[in-house]
């Protein structure tokens, strides 16, 4: 009564049978997926509905396994199978319905316990498991017991197969000793897919090391590769660093020069202005007598650079005229000084600084091997 109604609880309320991939609704109701998909593929209305409480559902509901139902009817046939394969009852008590522990393949009937004592003392005949059916030890062609086992043809045959069918004067052998050379070789065999399966299972385990080694190997190139560059980057700093502070001493040391010529250039200026003013004051006296006088008190006299005058008398003419104006002083002196830069942008040492850059990349690529050695790359 409980197994009936166990069964009845898992069938399926749509096809009446025992529940196959079973679904759970929202609403709590199983069905077999099949099933209740084709319900609903046969619904004409937009809204679904369950077949066993007519809960409607706007969208068609995704169906979700039930699992834990499932492996309840999949315990539940597995032992149906086997009380169905072991309900094989003996042939002889017909009142108390023992339980065959043998069947006889020749007398085509199963035995008790106690039955088979009787009938192993009566014959000897071959005896197998408790089965309820010997169609399939039985010969499709003659209806025979399957005794033999035909090694040319590779199948198992019968007596009148072997003594006047198509396997006549074929080498023959008996099931038993058939079987057991089958075994030996399939042994033979199961030795060596073991053999082979350690091999592969060595294999694998060396594929699986040398996988770890290369990865690892690789992590540490990375590393190493890493640590490289950072050192080519720090030598790179410290290079580029070196050769400013080389270009900033050479800049210094031009600076310098340039700067102690314009001192002297500023003190031969005073000089020069000084001289202008005095040969001013002098060429403004109109008295003839108080310039001779005042000439021989002067200082001007005894200057070499108008005794002995680099320019022509059109030169000093026109140094007359602009005497008068200090804008034309002004000018001159702009362009005196404009004359000496030029000659003192030339003095930087270019050359001396391409020196400098170069001498600073070939140490820094003699440099690179020795890098490269201090990371093992």
């Amino acid at each position: 009564m409980a197994a009936a109604a166990l069964e009845e609880e898992l069938n399926c309320s749509i096809c009446l049978s025992t529940y196959q991939d079973p679904v759970l609704l929202s609403c709590g109701h199983n069905f077999c997926q099949g099933c209740i998909e084709k319900a609903w593929d046969n619904q004409n209305s937009k809204t679904y509905t369950c077949p066993e409480c007519r809960m409607k559902f706007n969208k068609r509901p995704r169906l979700k396994k039930n699992r834990k139902l499932c492996n309840i009817v999949s315990r539940y046939l597995s032992t149906q199978v086997k009380k169905t394969d072991s309900a094989v009852l003996c042939s002889y008590c017909l009142d108390s319905h023992s339980m065959a522990t043998k069947t006889c393949v020749q007398c085509e009937t199963s035995f008790c316990e106690n039955h088979l004592q009787k009938h192993n003392e009566a014959v000897d005949h071959d005896l197998t498991e408790p089965t309820a059916s010997l169609e399939s030890r039985k010969c499709l062609a003659h209806q025979e017991i399957l005794k033999y086992y035909c090694a040319k043809d590779d199948c198992c045959i019968c007596v009148s197969c072997y003594v006047a069918g198509n396997h006549k004067n074929h080498q023959v052998d008996l099931l038993p000793a058939a079987c057991e050379k089958k075994k030996t070789n399939l042994q033979d065999a199961l030795r060596k897919l073991n053999f082979q399966t350690k091999e592969n299972e060595q294999q694998l385990r060396n594929v699986e090391k040398d996988k770890e080694a290369v990865t690892m190997r690789a992590a540490e190139i990375i590393a190493n590769i890493k640590g490289l560059f950072l050192d080519i980057k720090k030598q790179l700093e410290t290079k580029e660093n070196q050769i400013l502070d080389k270009i900033g001493e050479e800049r210094a040391h031009v600076i310098d020069n340039l700067l102690e010529e314009s001192k002297e250039l500023d003190v031969e200026k005073a000089t020069v202005a000084e001289k202008l003013l005095k040969i001013k004051e002098l060429c403004a006296l109109t008295d003839p007598l108080t310039f001779l006088k005042t000439w021989e008190r002067s200082e001007v006299k005894d200057y070499k650079d108008f005794e002995e005058s680099h320019f022509s008398e059109e030169s000093d003419m026109d140094d007359l005229e602009y005497d008068e104006s200090d804008e034309g002083s002004e000018e001159g002196s702009e362009d005196f000084e404009e004359a000496v830069s030029e000659d003192v942008i030339t003095t930087l040492d270019e050359e001396l600084i391409a020196d400098i850059i170069q001498t600073g990349l070939d140490e820094f690529v003699d440099m690179l091997p020795v890098l490269r050695e201090q990371r093992g790359i």
